[in-house]
């Protein structure tokens, strides 16, 4: 993890809509060949090439192959669990702080913030996972380990900072006009990471184009991760007012 990641990670979340390419970039095999030994970087582990870890097995390539991914530090759509960490704890000072200026800061506050937050991302994570099962058709090109939901579900601590900090500078108005804009943000960039993670391992074959059942079911599968990916964009801009509409009286 460096600071360039980090600056170019926070204009991915910010700024979805100037990113263009969000396909995690593999790994040369040749380059950690060495590592692979022993259960090192080239081991079987699912967070390998995934949250904070080397490049290493991370889904397959649909002929059965492994897939290897670089590091976050190489790889701005890698998932990290550095800027979630980060934020969460961020999030509730930020969310103490605004009840203090409004007089209403008790200790409790951090408490109840973070389990708030936490609750959420326990029942967002638990969603994903399900959500994901349910609109597979096939192996997926890339499936997320369960810590590589965790952080795609966290990343909206980041819009959720923003929020916050615009009611502070701003007022009660631009809070909830932040609400919308960061939200659809924080919304934008889940549907595209996950777009890419539900991306299946490969499409109908030419035979299958002609017609059939693997045809119809790719099709079914289609669709259901469209809607898919609609649901979750929807909640996005839900949990961040539940996460941060109490912070309002300090405005």
């Amino acid at each position: 993890m460096n600071n360039r990641y980090v600056v170019a990670k926070m204009r991915v979340l910010l700024l979805p809509l100037l990113h263009s390419n969000w396909q995690r970039e593999r790994a040369d095999a040749g380059s950690i060949g060495g590592s692979g030994a022993g259960g090192g970087i080239g081991g079987s582990s699912p967070l390998m090439g995934g949250v904070g870890g080397a490049a290493g097995v991370s889904g397959d390539d649909g002929n059965g192959g492994v897939v290897l991914f670089k590091m976050p530090r190489d790889d701005v759509n890698a998932p990290d669990l550095y800027i979630p960490t980060m934020a969460f704890v961020t999030l509730i000072l930020a969310m103490g702080y605004a009840l203090g200026t409004a007089g209403q800061f008790h200790p409790e506050v951090l408490g109840v913030a973070a389990s708030r937050a936490l609750v959420v991302l326990f029942f967002e994570v638990i969603a994903l996972k399900l959500g994901l099962h349910v609109i597979s058709v096939g192996p997926m090109a890339a499936p997320p380990s369960l810590l590589d939901l965790v952080a795609y579900a966290s990343y909206k601590y980041v819009h959720c900072i923003g929020m916050i900090c615009t009611g502070l500078l701003l007022g009660s108005l631009a809070f909830y006009v932040s609400i919308v804009l960061l939200g659809a943000t924080a919304a934008l960039f889940m549907m595209r990471t996950m777009k890419r993670v539900c991306q299946p391992a490969g499409g109908p074959s030419l035979g299958d184009q002609v017609g059939g059942y693997a045809q119809s079911s790719y099709g079914q599968g289609k669709h259901r991760r469209n809607y898919f990916l609609l649901v979750v964009g929807g909640v996005q801009i839900l949990f961040a007012w539940f996460l941060v509409r109490t912070a309002n009286a300090g405005f």
